[in-house]
């Protein structure tokens, strides 16, 4: 934005709108004295120079200087809290508008990418581009560090960390070369779907008594004598019940040492025990350290959960975005008197003036009616 925001001026969930494009979005955190705000549940495109509204008013005058959408393919790694980060497989596209031989003038730091006129208007700042540099076994990984405002050139950055067998993060000796350049992304596969079809149709009612599934859990324990017991019993796994281990697969059981970056301990069949009931595992030939163990567990008793239907509900909008609005303070001079009151708290769709209502349910079935006052009481 072109001034900071204070954290009372924009909210964890302030609904943010451009005045010009409609573009919209949720901020994910307060202003906290910052130019810079984040938004999600984004719609629309946000355009550079556009006032917006917070919480549906424009009273607090600030404009967008920049605005940079992300997603799936911005994601470069995934970090699971206090156990492990892990890098995205990128995949090789092309480079957007038909490039794919370039130019780079490395000169210390920085590499100017050029290719004979056509515009790199289709990469941005954070794109990772790949190629294969003369004389280096692995490919090369970079950072577009920028593109120019015609789109005529861009620049790359190294990236500090290079994974062996993987990419070389550095950039080129200083001079020219000439190569083949493509860009990285991760692709997301998957359906991402959490519902799934049942084999019929027209299904009145269902039991998940005796159904099961698979769920994965982390625990942290140290191995004693270079072995590791673990019980359904154990407390670390007291959130759950009714379930027994997995038998072993080598994509079902991990166990990693927890000594800065994870590092992973060798499992296999021979080092991997489970009982007759499957309900105790031992792993054989680990360190004796503290280690983040990845277990498979087979969940049984799935419980459904129930949603009732209630025929009809009632909900009165009589919040409003002005101050003026019922009784203010008590000074009758300067307050209208029409019934609703001041919502000191900002809260996007649950305010007459506001251009969408909040029903305040994730499932409505029917809207029955809309009712609207003649006077200052509740229709």
């Amino acid at each position: 934005l072109n001034n900071s925001v204070t954290s009372s001026e924009i909210r964890e969930g302030s609904y943010i709108k451009g005045k010009n494009t409609g573009a919209s979005g949720y901020a994910i955190s307060a202003g906290n004295g910052s130019e810079y705000i984040k938004l999600t549940q984004t719609s629309g495109t946000f355009a550079k120079g556009e006032q917006i509204e917070i919480d549906g008013s424009d009273a607090l005058k600030r404009t967008i200087g920049v605005a940079t959408a992300y997603h799936t393919q911005s994601i470069k790694s995934v970090t699971q809290a206090g156990i492990a980060t892990a890098n995205a497989v990128l995949e090789k596209f092309s480079i957007p508008n038909g490039i794919s031989i370039v130019n780079i003038e490395t000169s210390g730091a920085a590499s100017t990418v050029t290719s004979s006129g056509q515009s790199f208007t289709g990469l941005r700042k954070g794109s990772i581009v790949r190629y294969q540099r003369p004389g280096v076994t692995d490919e090369t990984y970079n950072k577009v560090s920028s593109v120019a405002s015609d789109g005529l050139s861009m620049v790359l950055e190294e990236i500090p960390i290079s994974i062996s067998g993987v990419y070389d993060g550095d950039l080129p000796s200083d001079g020219s070369l000439q190569v083949s350049m493509f860009a990285g992304a991760p692709l997301l596969r998957g359906t991402g779907e959490l519902f799934f079809p049942l084999a019929h149709r027209n299904i009145s009612s269902i039991d998940l008594t005796d159904s099961e599934f698979k769920i994965t859990k982390n625990i942290t324990k140290t191995p004693s004598g270079n072995s590791l017991t673990i019980l359904t019993t154990d407390s670390e796994l007291s959130g759950l019940t009714d379930f027994t281990f997995e038998p072993f697969d080598a994509e079902k059981y991990s166990v990693a040492l927890k000594t800065g970056a994870l590092t992973p301990q060798a499992i296999n069949n021979d080092t991997f025990a489970i009982n007759s009931t499957s309900t105790s595992i031992d792993f054989f030939g680990l360190t004796n350290l503290e280690s983040t163990v990845s277990l498979s567990l087979s969940k049984k008793g799935v419980v459904s959960k129930q949603k009732d239907y209630t025929r009809s509900r009632k909900l009165t909008v009589d919040l409003s975005k002005h101050e003026s609005s019922g009784d203010s303070g008590g000074d009758e001079n300067n307050s209208v008197q029409n019934g609703l009151t001041y919502d000191s708290n900002h809260r996007y769709g649950l305010r007459v003036e506001d251009e969408e209502i909040s029903l305040n349910y994730p499932d409505v079935v029917k809207v029955l009616a809309i009712y609207e006052a003649l006077g200052t009481s509740a229709p």
